[in-house]
């Protein structure tokens, strides 16, 4: 739940991090950890550049990721907003989620193994499918490919 400006803010802590780490490592026994056999593998394995391209990369991934969440709870939350973007009426927005609900209350029926197959696949058709039978709908898909 961090928005961008959050997000600057930690990476401005992690580079003061990292000034902090570069006087705590004139400290002996962080020096003596340093210069150890499993401390030099350490430091080869960070400082190398495979790991550095990897971590900048996987970064910037969860930044773009935090950034696309907030718009999206943004548009989800404020109301009216969905419908300047999207062009979406708060009804239609509102039959979606309930078509989404009911879909997801079929699927949990159908794991639970409560009715034959072929009456989970017809409750299921008739969600989305309410104007067509299943054979209008084999046609169809026959005529236009699908």
């Amino acid at each position: 739940n961090l928005c961008p400006i959050q997000l600057l803010t930690a990476s401005l802590h992690l580079s003061c991090a990292r000034t902090m780490w570069r006087h705590l490592s004139a400290h002996p026994l962080v020096a003596r950890v340093c210069e150890s056999h499993p401390g030099r593998c350490v430091s080869a394995v960070v400082g190398s550049r495979t790991f550095r391209v990897t971590s900048g990369a996987v970064t910037v991934g969860c930044v773009g990721w935090e950034f696309v969440s907030f718009f999206a709870r943004q548009h989800e939350e404020e109301p009216g907003m969905a419908e300047l973007v999207l062009g979406l009426d708060s009804a239609v927005r509102r039959a979606r989620v309930e078509k989404e609900a009911r879909f997801r209350a079929l699927l949990e029926d159908a794991k639970r193994g409560s009715g034959s197959p072929t009456e989970h696949a017809l409750a299921v058709h008739r969600l989305m499918y309410p104007t067509l039978s299943p054979e209008e709908l084999r046609q169809r898909r026959g005529r236009h490919g699908r």
